[in-house]
């Protein structure tokens, strides 16, 4: 699920070399994607939908701000695998830092979910993205 059309991160980077080999990158990925026949939705998975995922025993490999989670302007990705009481719960592989601010463990929150909602809009243009994962097939 994305909410826009991609290339994706372009303006994370100033080198022009860098963005073609973005742009080349992505576009083997959503070919591998189409391959497998993965679907992709050009809309964002909201939170009822991201719900009823959870509910259905799916998780999810969401897109959010690196300021929210590493506190650096950086796409970040992490593991969104259930909700309760109003909280998604998170695991962030790179959570801890040392003391160079390099990453060297992980944790597990529990997000309210407004700021779920706040935290998973990424750059100036709102990106939003998530990859839903089920077991066995597709429909």
């Amino acid at each position: 699920y994305v909410n826009q059309p991609g290339p994706y991160f372009l303006e994370t980077v100033q080198s022009e070399d860098k963005r073609r080999v973005m742009r080349v990158t992505q576009a083997e990925f959503r070919q591998e994607a189409d391959d497998l026949e993965i679907p992709v939705h050009l809309t964002s998975l909201d939170e009822s939908a991201l719900m009823a995922a959870f509910d259905g025993g799916a998780a999810a490999i969401v897109l959010v701000s690196g300021y929210h989670m590493v506190r650096k302007g950086v796409p970040h990705w992490v593991f969104a695998f259930g909700h309760e009481a109003g909280y998604i719960l998170l695991h962030d592989p790179f959570a801890r830092q040392n003391e160079h601010g390099q990453p060297n463990g992980p944790e597990t929150y529990a997000v309210p979910a407004v700021e779920f909602e706040r935290m998973t809009r990424f750059g100036r243009k709102n990106l939003r993205a998530a990859v839903l994962v089920r077991k066995g097939t597709h429909p």
